[in-house]
């Protein structure tokens, strides 16, 4: 779960731990200094929950959309996989650094 958290600290989301392996999570696109900054003036919040499974001796990350559009929500999740890479050896996460 400390590999999710520092994603979400990366992608500047804003979170509430609603439960061991839950979380309630807010994300505003628009901002500067958001991983995807948009040119509309506009401000899409995207909320969304977080939800971590064990399945099988592996982990399952799920995220579902509460409210917010789609096309950021899909960024988001985009971004996230990208920040988030599997070790198939040894089956745990690992954070890629959000520099280059």
């Amino acid at each position: 779960m400390m590999e999710v958290l520092q994603v979400l600290h990366v992608l500047i989301v804003c979170w509430k731990k609603i439960g061991h392996y839950n979380m309630k999570c807010q994300w505003t696109p628009n901002l500067p200094g958001h991983y995807h900054q948009g040119v509309s003036p506009v401000v899409d919040v995207v909320k969304f929950e977080v939800q971590l499974y064990r399945v099988k001796g592996k982990f399952l990350l799920d995220l579902q959309k509460v409210q917010g559009p789609d096309s950021p929500f899909l960024d988001l999740c985009a971004a996230f996989v990208s920040q988030l890479e599997f070790s198939k050896e040894a089956g745990v996460c690992f954070v890629q650094s959000a520099n280059p």
